[in-house]
């Protein structure tokens, strides 16, 4: 193969600057297609994701979220009425455990919104009224009693009604 010099080094020169300029003028090229072309898709998934994210934010909840919170307000329900339960066998128990012999009761009636526990009944003598009205003033459970003064007025077979305020202890 024979090989031919038919240009003077000034054109060859030439020639290699025209061809580097055109190869690098070229590869730019490329690189801000590159670029423009990677730009375009990040800002298309950010548009996406940002649809996304307000799809979310509008359909505030999964089913499952739902399903959880309905679950907790049951169980703060149950919780509630757990601590506002009051063992009633234990507080009668107590209060019968006051009544002392000779004395008949008609009515007892505990009203827990007020607390307030009020009975009726029969004592057979004014002395078995005081010890029932003084055993219910020092108990534990009873902060104060009300009677009204005809609860005194006979010696015997006294029909009596009195209120005592209560202390539940949840």
């Amino acid at each position: 193969m024979i090989h031919l010099n038919l240009l003077d080094d000034g054109a060859k020169q030439q020639i290699r600057k025209n061809t580097t300029t055109i190869a690098l003028t070229n590869s730019a090229i490329l690189l801000a297609i590159t670029v423009a072309v990677v730009a375009v898709i990040l800002v298309a998934s950010s548009q996406y994701l940002s649809s996304q994210v307000i799809g979310l934010e509008k359909n505030n909840s999964s089913p499952e979220e739902t399903r959880t919170q309905e679950i907790n307000r049951k169980i703060s329900g149950l919780t509630q009425v757990q601590n506002s339960y009051i063992k009633w066998s234990e507080v009668l128990k107590d209060i019968l455990t006051l009544i002392p012999e000779g004395i008949k009761i008609s009515r007892l009636e505990i009203d827990h919104d007020n607390q307030l526990l009020k009975i009726n009944g029969l004592a057979a003598t004014r002395d078995q009224y005081l010890l029932l009205e003084n055993q219910l003033t020092g108990a534990k459970i009873i902060e104060k009693v009300t009677a009204p003064i005809s609860n005194l007025l006979k010696p015997r077979d006294i029909a009596f009604s009195l209120e005592a305020k209560l202390k539940f202890v949840n």
